[in-house]
Formats: structure tokens, sequence, C-alpha cells
């Protein structure tokens, strides 16, 4: 889950220590970095169901790409990779919920020795 126009993301989502504008950005290389840190996310899936139960329509969401009312075929299109992720997630494996449990906690780790600089 990435910030959305009404709130922060996810205490646990991975897209909490990265720029916004990465996941609403028109720029693919945004987009691509922001699919890239989905990938690794612990609660992509949650995320998934999220963005389908919301109805969103922009931005990255799980690591799927929503392109906006405009393109309501490339619309429908993401929200059914949106319910695939969803359902491979579902029963992903211990090894894929350790590793991104240990990218969360290194990122952690980061934001807050950085924080800690940054207040000294």
């Amino acid at each position: 889950m990435a910030y959305t126009l009404t709130g922060p993301p996810a205490e646990d989502g991975l897209c909490r220590y990265g720029d916004p504008t990465d996941w609403f950005g028109r720029h693919a290389v945004h987009r691509a970095r922001a699919i890239a840190i989905c990938n690794n996310c612990p609660i992509q899936r949650q995320c998934a169901l999220d963005a389908l139960k919301d109805d969103n329509t922009d931005g990255v969401w799980a690591g799927v790409f929503l392109p906006g009312l405009r393109d309501a075929a490339g619309l429908s299109l993401a929200r059914a990779k949106l319910v695939e992720v969803a359902a491979r997630l579902e029963h992903a494996t211990e090894e894929h919920r350790r590793r991104a449990e240990n990218i969360r906690a290194a990122l952690r780790f980061a934001a807050h020795r950085a924080q800690g600089r940054n207040s000294a």
C-alpha cells in the first residue's frame, strides 16, 4: 500500500519508507522503483485486497500499476492482476515471509539511524 490522497500507508508497509512520488509519479522510473519495493513487502497481499476493496484507480498498489479511469481497459487488467497477486500470496512460503520481514527490519533500522543523525 502506498500513500493515498487521504493519508499515510499501513504501518507495516515498506512504502512508508519511500517517496510518495514513486507510487503516484507519471514517470516509468518511479513506478519501477515502487513495484520493486512492493514485490518485497510483507503486506503485499493485504495491499492488493485493500486496493480492490477501496476501488483505487491510480498509482502502484501491491506491485501493480493502476493507470487511472481514462484507461478503462488497462484498469480492468490491472485489477485482475491485483486479484492474482492476492491469490498467489494467500499461501506465501515461510521463506517469502521471513525475507520480507528482514527487509522491513533493515529499513526500520536505517530510518531510525537517519532520524537520529537528523535530530543531532
